[in-house]
C-alpha cells in the first residue's frame, strides 16, 4: 500500500493536499473557506475539500475546484485588493518508482 504524505502535493492533484499552509507566495494570509468576507465564492459544499468539509478547510491551502485538478493549491486573500493567489505547497519527491516520500511534513 502506498502512503502518501498530505503536508505535499503530488505533481497533478492539488486537490488532495490536507497540509497546514495557509499563506500565499506573496505572503497574504488566506480567508477562511467558510467565510465569505472579504470575498465571496461559490466554495460551499463539504465535499469538494479533502479535508471532508468547509470547517476542516479553515484557512488553509486548499484546491476545491474539480476543473482545476492540475493546478495548486491556492486560497481568496485577506487583503481586499487580491481577491485569490497560489500558495506556495511543496511536491512530494518520490523515494523509488514504487513509493512516495514522506519527506515534506
Amino acid at each position: 500500500m502506498m502512503m502518501i504524505s498530505t503536508a505535499c502535493k503530488l505533481e497533478h492533484s492539488a486537490r488532495t493536499y490536507r497540509g497546514v499552509a495557509r499563506t500565499t507566495v506573496s505572503g497574504k494570509m488566506c480567508q477562511h473557506w467558510s467565510s465569505q468576507s472579504p470575498h465571496q465564492h461559490r466554495y460551499t459544499d463539504d465535499a469538494a475539500f479533502a479535508d471532508g468539509s468547509v470547517e476542516k478547510a479553515d484557512n488553509f491551502c486548499r484546491n476545491p475546484d474539480p476543473d482545476t485538478i492540475t493546478a495548486g493549491a491556492w486560497c481568496y486573500t485577506m487583503d481586499d485588493d487580491t481577491p485569490w493567489e497560489m500558495c506556495d505547497v511543496p511536491l512530494c519527491l518520490p523515494r523509488n518508482a514504487s513509493q512516495l516520500a514522506d519527506s515534506c511534513t
